[in-house]
Formats: structure tokens, C-alpha cells, sequence
């Protein structure tokens, strides 16, 4: 499980729409959110920020989302950050995404992402306390 706290999570998506809605999603726990449109900018923040989790989405102008998770996986700094796919490509199945902590297709469903992110970040009590019982932080 991911620590809930610094550093941030870093949302990669180049619809602004989709964005603001995993953005609404992740707003249960107690996150900074930073977001990149291009392959090259969640990069660039990656490397400046090396975040928590990156929600990364597969078709992005410039580099697509493969190219950068082929890029995170090659650096030594970045290689160990989870990352969860957002995609409206068909998920290729475990087999041929070892390197990521989990994938949603689009259009997804909000108990999908609710389902995910809560195995990756922890459940949240309606006192908006955190739940760590899963083992983590």
C-alpha cells in the first residue's frame, strides 16, 4: 500500500475531463494531485517530483503512455513507482503489463477507480481518517 502523504500523485491524461474526474475520484484521500498532458511533461515532473503513484494514461500527444512507462521502468530513480494504467485501449492482460500496479479501461466506472485506488492508497472512514489495516502505513 501507498503512504497517504508527500510525495504527490502524479495524474498523467491529456483530456481535461477525465482529469477532473480521477481527480474527483482521488479527492477521498488526503493527496497533493499534480498533473502533466504529455508524455514529456510527466516525465519532466517525474523526475522533479518522483511521486507516490502515476495515473497514466496510454494515448498522449508526443510520447505515448508505453513510451513513458518504458522510460520510468529504465530509470533508477523512478523504476519502483507504482503505476496505474487509464486507457480506452483494451487491457493487454498481466502477461503484458508486469510493470503496473493496476489498469481501468475507459469509460470506467467510479466503483472501478474507488476499488483500485483504496487497494493502492487504503480505505477512507467517513471521518476522512485512513485505514492502514490492509498492512501499509
Amino acid at each position: 500500500m501507498i503512504a497517504v502523504a508527500s510525495p504527490p500523485v502524479l495524474l498523467v491524461e491529456d483530456d481535461h475531463d477525465i482529469r477532473g474526474l480521477l481527480r474527483h475520484r482521488l479527492a477521498r484521500w488526503p493527496l497533493e494531485i499534480v498533473e502533466a498532458a504529455s508524455g514529456e511533461i510527466a516525465l519532466e515532473m517525474a523526475r522533479a517530483q518522483r511521486p507516490a503513484l502515476i495515473v497514466l494514461d496510454i494515448l498522449l500527444p508526443g510520447i505515448d503512455g508505453w513510451e513513458v512507462l518504458r522510460r520510468l521502468r529504465g530509470d533508477p530513480q523512478l523504476a519502483d513507482v507504482p503505476v496505474v494504467i487509464v486507457s480506452i485501449v483494451d487491457d493487454p492482460g498481466e502477461d503484458d503489463r508486469p510493470e503496473v500496479q493496476g489498469y481501468l479501461q475507459k469509460p470506467f466506472r467510479a466503483a472501478a477507480v474507488d476499488h483500485l485506488f483504496g487497494e493502492l492508497l487504503g480505505d477512507i472512514d467517513p471521518e476522512g481518517r485512513a485505514d492502514h489495516s490492509k498492512g501499509g502505513p
